[in-house]
């Protein structure tokens, strides 16, 4: 039985936020705050999708699971997603 994430707070949401960039997807996404939960902006103008706490490192979007992605030094350096048409599009975490 999987236990429904608490929403972290404002410290943990900021390892999260920045910039990703997805070549296969031609789309660029910034994660970033707004009333201390996060959001994913996409390239279109004045679009903004709350994101939901599932599990650790992963939200619910109106875009599609996202699941960020860590390295061996436990730093966020990308994510993926996952929609009804799309699995797995990865992003890279600009630096």
């Amino acid at each position: 039985m999987f236990k429904r994430a608490e929403n972290p707070d404002t410290a943990a949401h900021s390892q999260f936020t920045g910039e990703y960039l997805s070549e296969e997807a031609e789309a660029r996404w910034t994660i970033g705050l707004d009333n201390k939960n996060l959001v994913v902006k996409v390239d279109r103008p004045g679009y903004d999708s709350p994101m939901k706490p599932l599990y650790k490192d992963a939200f619910e979007t109106e875009l599609g699971l996202v699941r960020f992605l860590r390295d061996g030094q436990n730093r966020v350096t990308g994510l993926e997603v996952t929609s009804g048409r799309a699995r797995k599009v990865p992003f890279t975490k600009a630096k």
